[in-house]
């Protein structure tokens, strides 16, 4: 049996024949729409012209409303193309400006080339050229008045007379040869090696040994031993000179040959 016989049956028949298939778990949905369901289908669909390309199309009795457009294309709304016109600032020629937005104020052509302008000088009354954007010039450059250097008088205080400043800044309150000189500072200090006292001038960290003293023992080698505690007896001698340490080493080296030198 193949589809033609079935659907040359009668209707009972072939609704005997479904129900008996659905008995037995075979699904009957595709059958029913090739042979059954065709000829009711047929008779459901009706024709409709479209209402915006006027073609001629079928569709499927259903409920609610009837459908307008045959298509999804013929279903979207068409977007009105803007088409504006505007004036160039610099050509002074119309064009045409396609979609939404701000019109420009120059075209194409002319946005790509250097901006030229005009100006009068305010002190010869000569025309000039200015080339690129920003505000117009109001004289050429050469017109332009040279600045003026401040000059300012003052008072000394201690002498009295009185002196010309030039420049930008605080007024001065005395002559150059009136400024007193800068006090030079100088003070004591105890060499911890020889413990004589010297005299150091200027500013910064005190010292604390002599430059005698501090040359006389980067030079001079410094003996390590090491003790035995049981006994307390040296058990080995090592000569280290100071050259071949770091400085670090150098202060611990200082610190023991202060300590033997004191002992």
């Amino acid at each position: 049996m193949n589809i033609e016989d079935i659907k040359n049956m009668d209707k009972e028949k072939r609704d005997a024949l479904f129900n008996m298939m659905e008995s037995m778990g075979v699904d009957t949905t595709e059958i029913r729409k090739l042979v059954g369901d065709a000829k009711e289908n047929a008779e459901s669909l009706l024709k409709e012209n479209c209402v915006k390309c006027g073609t001629e199309f079928e569709y499927e009795r259903k409920r609610g409303q009837k459908p307008k457009y045959c298509s999804d294309e013929c279903r979207k709304p068409e977007i009105e193309k803007k088409v504006r016109t505007y004036t160039c600032d610099t050509c002074e020629q119309e064009f045409e400006m396609h979609g939404r937005g701000k019109l420009p104020k120059t075209c194409a052509t002319c946005k790509e080339q250097p901006i030229t302008r005009t100006y009068t000088c305010d002190v010869c009354g000569k025309e000039g050229t200015q080339v690129g954007k920003g505000p117009l010039r109001k004289r050429h450059p050469e017109c332009k008045p040279a600045k003026e250097e401040a000059v300012r008088t003052y008072t000394c205080d201690v002498c009295g007379k009185e002196g010309i400043q030039y420049g930008i800044g605080k007024t001065r309150v005395r002559c150059d040869g009136c400024k007193p000189p800068l006090e030079k500072v100088t003070r004591t200090y105890t060499c911890r090696v020889c413990n004589n006292e010297f005299v150091q001038h200027g500013r910064g960290r005190l010292r604390t040994i002599s430059p005698d003293c501090a040359a006389k023992l980067k030079k001079s080698p410094v003996v390590k031993e090491s003790v035995n505690t049981e006994s307390n007896t040296p058990v080995e001698q090592e000569i280290v000179t100071s050259d071949d340490v770091d400085g670090d080493t150098q202060k611990v080296l200082d610190l023991l040959n202060n300590l033997m030198g004191g002992n």
